[in-house]
């Protein structure tokens, strides 16, 4: 026994459809995904210069407390985190939310790790940007082009 349907015919997509069409989205691909690395990077950044205004504001701040209560002499110490630890606050002595870090091996984009009781690092995805809180203020150790490009746009 044989089943005739009518009016019905199975439709698909020919091969050379299916490569059209991939060879459509790989190039629209191929302009998109430098953009987004940009994107991802001047995020990571604007982060960063949102956090050491942050930093600094919290440092005066703790310093203008201090010479009311006449406690004179720098800042020493932002915080008693673990140096190379994940997940410790930093900043806490200073920040009313201090910041979530990472560990150097971990390196995460757009976080902060404690490599010492006194030096600090900023990971994005194309550089990492050391700090340092010498004599009460909190200073970039970079090379001189990292430190222009997080200081240019604050001055």
């Amino acid at each position: 026994m044989q089943i005739k349907l009518r009016g019905f015919r199975k439709k698909a997509f020919s091969t050379l459809e299916i490569v059209i069409f991939i060879v459509v989205i790989a190039t629209i691909l191929s302009f998109l995904l430098p953009k987004f690395d940009t994107f991802f990077e001047k995020s990571d950044l604007l982060k960063l210069k949102s956090d050491i205004a942050l930093i600094n504001n919290g440092i005066q701040k703790e310093k203008s407390k201090n010479i009311l209560i006449q406690k004179y002499g720098d800042i020493n110490k932002l915080d008693d985190a673990n140096i190379d630890s994940e997940k410790e606050k930093l900043f806490e002595y200073i920040l009313d939310f201090p910041i979530i870090s990472t560990s150097t091996n971990e390196s995460k984009n757009g976080y902060w790790a404690k490599v010492s009781v006194d030096k600090y690092i900023f990971f994005t995805r194309k550089n990492q940007y050391e700090f340092l809180l010498k004599d009460g203020q909190f200073l970039c150790v970079s090379s001189e082009k990292l430190c222009e490009e997080i200081y240019f746009e604050l001055l």
